[in-house]
């Protein structure tokens, strides 16, 4: 079989697998700008049908030829094909057939706890503190001396410190969202986005914050889907974002590659969306060198937030109690060429357990889905705001690990937890006799 007859097999699979799944969220009425079965539906479509499809038949098949050149080869190809047809499957059974839960937290449902704004401008501060220091906010000078080795800070700067900028985007939605501070909103949004475009680390949340803006935007306008005129610049303006890529936007600008001709070029032959042709690779190398049962992961959820420059000990903490490293990983041929593109949520699971654990690890996310949902249609501004800004970010994080995923929801969601805890704790604090007298009126 050559690989343009795999290619085939594969898009007419995982095409009728989505043309099905498409039909069902049609009719649970889950196909909509603000369902999270919408976004990771658009996001296999995207990464694990169109991009291999565009770059074989279309673009430069070399990202395909080299990955598969050092695995297995067709075989690998077709085997990811079954992994992924059944994760999709297994995720969106569990969505389907979970219903989403309405928190509510004793929230108000019209207006703000007191002491909202004390922790919207406190996280502002945070993610300016982010942005000056480390992020070459309006062009300003970057901090020297951060040290990364493996995607892992060693030096004196944090990482969660690193990426603080995204305790930005709750703050920003929520002004938006709250009629009289709609203005603010809107201009801490024009501020933000053009302040990012010379940092030369991130990408992720100004694409991100235009969604959230346009989701507010729907839904202040009580629609279900944003307008084309606003869908095409969010799509053009990622693609100029993809194009600039690790440079700031003025050396991009310098460089000549600002024009329609060239930003399809380098979009074209960027490695970042080629999410499933890490796949191949890295799930070949897990099969040989063995599987991690999701224990690192499981050490970030114990350990990551605490900061590896005092606690350098932190990564390794499950790897002394279980043992579960695999073994020979750099003496397998064609290691080298991890870096690039992550492998998707299914290369993290993958690497948990194989098959099983992408069944496993889709099937739970499917619940989770679906509880988000339930944030999304919540009564409560706080709620709705705080789901909109994870939601924002589904179409990145599918496409990423479950570990910076994870990272990614917990930084953007602390402003909101604060709000909650404070709530409760003004709520725990009010007097018996003003409770019952409340709820007489």
């Amino acid at each position: 079989m050559s690989i343009t007859e795999a290619i085939v097999i594969h898009t007419l699979t995982l095409g009728s697998l989505l043309t099905y799944e498409y039909a069902k969220l049609r009719q649970h009425i889950l196909f909509h700008w603000f369902s999270v079965g919408f976004w990771v539906w658009g996001a296999i479509l995207f990464y694990c049908v169109a991009v291999p499809l565009y770059h074989w038949f279309l673009g430069d098949p070399y990202y395909i030829e080299t990955r598969l050149a050092v695995t297995e080869g067709i075989p690998r190809l077709l085997w990811i094909t079954l992994c992924i047809a059944i994760g999709s499957f297994a995720f969106f059974f569990a969505y389907y057939r979970s219903k989403p839960t309405h928190f509510h937290f004793n929230l108000p449902l019209v207006g703000w706890p007191k002491g909202t704004f004390i922790i919207l401008t406190l996280s502002l501060l945070g993610a300016a503190y982010c942005l000056v220091k480390f992020r070459g906010f309006m062009g300003l000078p970057q901090q020297q001396g951060i040290q990364i080795v493996g995607s892992k800070f060693v030096g004196n700067t944090i990482g969660y410190e690193y990426v603080m900028h995204t305790f930005a985007l709750f703050p920003i939605s929520l002004l938006i969202f709250h009629k009289p501070t709609r203005y603010l909103g809107y201009g801490l949004a024009l501020l933000y986005i053009l302040g990012r475009l010379e940092d030369k680390g991130d990408r992720m949340s100004i694409v991100s914050l235009l969604i959230c803006v346009s989701m507010i935007e729907v839904i202040l306008r009580r629609r279900r889907w944003p307008s084309r005129y606003l869908i095409i610049g969010i799509i053009l303006f990622t693609a100029i974002l993809e194009a600039r890529g690790h440079t700031s936007l003025s050396e991009y600008i310098s460089s000549g590659g600002l024009s329609v001709g060239k930003i399809t070029t380098e979009v074209e032959h960027s490695p970042s969306a080629t999410m499933i042709h890490t796949l191949w690779l890295e799930s070949y190398l897990s099969d040989k060198c063995g599987y991690t049962y999701g224990l690192p992961l499981l050490n970030d959820l114990l350990f990551g937030a605490l900061p590896r420059k005092y606690f350098p000990w932190k990564s390794d903490v499950m790897e002394k109690l279980i043992p579960h490293r695999p073994k020979d990983f750099n003496v397998i041929y064609g290691s080298e060429r991890m870096a690039g593109a992550k492998s998707m949520v299914f290369g993290s699971l993958y690497g948990y357990g194989g098959m099983v654990g992408i069944i496993l690890g889709m099937l739970i996310l499917g619940l989770l889905a679906r509880k988000l949902d339930g944030f999304i249609s919540s009564e409560s501004m706080i709620l709705r705001t705080l789901g909109i800004v994870w939601l924002s970010m589904i179409w990145m994080i599918f496409g990423s690990s479950l570990a910076w995923g994870m990272q990614s929801l917990l930084l953007s969601g602390l402003p909101a937890l604060g709000i909650i805890l404070l709530n409760k704790f003004q709520s725990k604090n009010v007097p018996i006799f003003l409770k019952r007298n409340s709820v007489a009126n």
